[in-house]
């Protein structure tokens, strides 16, 4: 490389740790060490030495992100269907890569089955529109239900935390009956149900929410409150 490109490609990431104060020149500090140094990686010495504005290793990588808790939760779009499987961002990425082991084979194990479950479920859905008797209705309504109930086992969003879409109004209310009893029994004092905004609702408006909320407001110790992030997301709280 000669000595102009060595220049050109570090001027970004110069940084003054001179006594006059640390600066960085043309690097954002929210990018300041988000990526790694190419000469370190092809195992060269890197001249600019403690002043480069690229890592040198995977512990002076720093995240770009600012959501908490959110980072390597979800696979890079670069390794996604359509991807190019080439990320920028490298080991700076705050999505899931292949070299994130475990982690990333069970992401996308995740997104294999959810796609296979949405279209059993939708099948499911569509079916009830035929039944001739509340019988038939019923029974493929509770079979509907208890997939929803079983995803939750395998696929927990987070602790506490119960995806109820998909599920009839009918199902909702007793998915909920059922989350309070194991509230009560093991000492949880909050869980986290989540309803949907209804944008999707053959009702035109958020039906499990909209019973939750009215069902629960204190009586029996129970208050349901919605999510004042989220108004998809109806909390139970036993007083």
């Amino acid at each position: 490389m000669s000595s102009f490109s060595y220049q050109f490609y570090h001027e970004s990431a110069y940084v003054d740790t001179s006594t006059s104060g640390d600066k960085e020149y043309g690097l954002k500090p929210n990018n300041f060490k988000s990526r790694m140094c190419r000469h370190y990686e092809a195992g060269r010495i890197c001249h600019m030495g403690s002043k480069c504005g690229f890592a040198h290793g995977e512990h002076e990588l720093k995240t770009k992100s600012n959501a908490v808790g959110k980072r390597k939760t979800r696979i890079c779009v670069s390794y996604g269907p359509g991807g190019d499987g080439c990320c920028k961002e490298g080991l700076a990425c705050d999505f899931l890569h292949p070299t994130d082991g475990e982690a990333f084979v069970r992401a996308v194990q995740y997104q294999m089955e959810k796609v296979q479950f949405n279209l059993m479920v939708q099948e499911l859905h569509a079916k009830r529109r035929f039944c001739s008797t509340k019988e038939e209705l019923d029974e493929l309504e509770d079979g509907i239900n208890a997939m929803v109930r079983q995803w939750n086992k395998v696929w927990p969003k987070g602790p506490n935390y119960f995806d109820m879409h998909w599920m009839t109004t009918r199902g909702a209310e007793d998915y909920a009956a059922g989350i309070i009893i194991w509230m009560q029994r093991t000492n949880q004092k909050t869980a986290y149900l989540e309803t949907g905004r209804g944008n999707h609702s053959s009702y035109g408006f958020a039906a499990i929410r909209t019973l939750l909320l009215a069902k629960y407001q204190g009586c029996g110790g129970v208050v349901a409150t919605p999510d004042q992030s989220n108004p998809g997301i109806v909390i139970l709280n036993i007083l």
